[in-house]
């Protein structure tokens, strides 16, 4: 007898939102639903959709870079309150839009929070700011090299002071470049050492084969976002195999850049539902975790309604449920979600020990697939 989120998976299949998904629902290590939906592309002839079919995560980079960041604050390398520019010097001294040097310089909490002001271009209201930004290339980071990058950012004001509103942005990527700096070594070192190996991501990088990358799930032809957002990768990680200098070659994007799997999506998922441990490890100590999973805004800043509807704030790194009453999918307080541009959710609700991963190749309706998915993981 089908589920609901099953039901859920063939009816947005059949439409034509996704050629297929994968799905994982899991509470305190009782699987409630696994789901392997479709096919891994919109042609004709494409293979079923594979178990470990390696995805493009997009935007769940973030969650797992910033738990790598709070590693190192519970060893003392960095506060929270530290400034950015102690660390990326690149970036001191931020004038904001409009109103000369910001009062307060961003700090790892904004950066972690996405109150900094370093806002993606269609978060910037200002037609002329937005205008700027464009004119940097920052759309095409992804070809960027880490220095290309800091001077793009460093030539722009902030959107706002920072602490006053949440604007999605670089800050994730920001983050990646300050692992490196605090590590001194790449950031797919640094994940690798800190994250994929202890939790057992064996499948999870930031790089790929060309074999790889041709076998990976796609969008339908007509998601036309998806399909910019895949091929400026793949573009990036060619010029990144043919590049013989670290300083010339691609950054490695710590707020988009993973490939990854249903299974190691969970196994980061399951530490995150267990109070960030695995097993007999303890990722954070139980204070820094809290701080994760709860709300870092302050009443006055709007959250991430956008991305995933009212009643939510937003803690280190993800999206954080506040409280009970309207919103737009059920959850509990205390609920810690985000989500990628090319259709990946992950719902983890510490509170009970469950968590919820899909897996899907969608750019054009992905919001509406997203509020579906977790209503549809209600019902089971």
């Amino acid at each position: 007898m089908s589920n609901a989120v099953e039901l859920m998976l063939n009816y947005h299949q059949q439409t034509g939102h996704y050629p297929g998904a994968l799905v994982h629902v899991e509470q305190e290590g009782r699987v409630l639903t696994r789901q392997v939906s479709g096919r891994l592309s919109g042609a004709p002839d494409a293979p079923v959709m594979a178990e470990r079919a390696r995805f493009r995560i997009a935007s769940l980079t973030k969650p797992m870079v910033s738990m790598v960041v709070l590693m190192l604050v519970d060893e003392g390398r960095v506060a929270l309150a530290t400034p950015i520019a102690e660390i990326l010097p690149e970036l001191a001294g931020r004038q904001v839009h409009g109103q000369g040097k910001a009062a307060v310089q961003p700090t790892l909490e904004h950066l972690l929070t996405h109150t900094s002001g370093f806002a993606y271009a269609p978060e910037i209201l200002p037609a002329d700011l937005r205008e700027q930004a464009l004119a940097t290339g920052l759309a095409d980071m992804a070809a960027m090299s880490r220095a290309e990058f800091l001077q793009a950012l460093a030539g722009l004001p902030l959107v706002c002071e920072p602490g006053t509103r949440f604007l999605y942005g670089y800050s994730t990527d920001l983050l990646g470049l300050i692992l490196e700096r605090l590590d001194d070594a790449p950031l797919d070192e640094v994940m690798r050492k800190r994250l994929f190996v202890p939790l057992g991501m064996q499948a999870s990088g930031f790089r790929a084969e060309p074999d790889e990358l041709a076998a990976m799930p796609r969008a339908f032809d007509d998601d036309l976002a998806w399909h910019r957002f895949f091929n400026g990768f793949q573009a990036a990680e060619a010029k990144a195999r043919a590049s013989t200098d670290p300083e010339t070659a691609p950054l490695i994007s710590g707020g988009g850049g993973l490939i990854s799997t249903l299974d190691d999506v969970c196994r980061f998922a399951r530490a995150v539902a267990n109070g960030g441990r695995s097993g007999t490890l303890q990722l954070l100590t139980p204070a820094t975790f809290q701080a994760m999973v709860s709300n870092r805004l302050a009443d006055t800043v709007d959250g991430p309604a956008g991305f995933i509807g009212g009643g939510w704030g937003f803690g280190l790194g993800g999206a954080v449920r506040r409280a009970t009453g309207a919103a737009a999918v059920p959850a509990a307080p205390g609920e810690y979600t985000w989500s990628g541009v090319t259709g990946q959710s992950l719902f983890v609700d510490p509170g009970s020990g469950w968590f919820a991963v899909m897996l899907s190749s969608n750019t054009a309706s992905r919001v509406m697939v997203r509020f579906e998915f977790r209503r549809a993981v209600s019902r089971l």
